[in-house]
């Protein structure tokens, strides 16, 4: 019974294909990322890059699974071009910073 029901439950669950929940400090935007990048010290940016840092290696162990991995780069770098990414569009999500991002490493 327990199984028909989680069947029942997954095939009627109200996420639809590409749905995901995000997690911690990648559901703060972008705005927050540059203000706790003035701050001093700046522990908000440390932690928050420390989040992105996460995204793109979890990213990239999936891409190396399909064979498909991220163009090499480091953490200077991905800091960079998610301050580029948060000027341009602070009411993005830090999520969406990068996810942005991983598209470009994947370019």
């Amino acid at each position: 019974m327990n199984k028909w029901f989680l069947c029942l439950f997954l095939v009627f669950s109200p996420l639809s294909y590409g749905e995901y929940g995000v997690y911690g400090h990648g559901n703060e935007t972008c705005a927050d990322w540059l203000k706790d990048s003035a701050a001093n010290p700046p522990w908000g940016r440390i932690i928050k890059h420390a989040w992105v840092l996460g995204y793109v290696t979890a990213f990239n162990n999936m891409q190396e699974l399909n064979k498909t991995p991220l163009k090499p780069t480091d953490g200077a770098a991905i800091s960079q071009w998610i301050d580029g990414y948060c000027r341009d569009n602070t009411e993005a999500s830090i999520e969406d910073a990068a996810l942005a991002l991983v598209g470009h490493l994947g370019q």
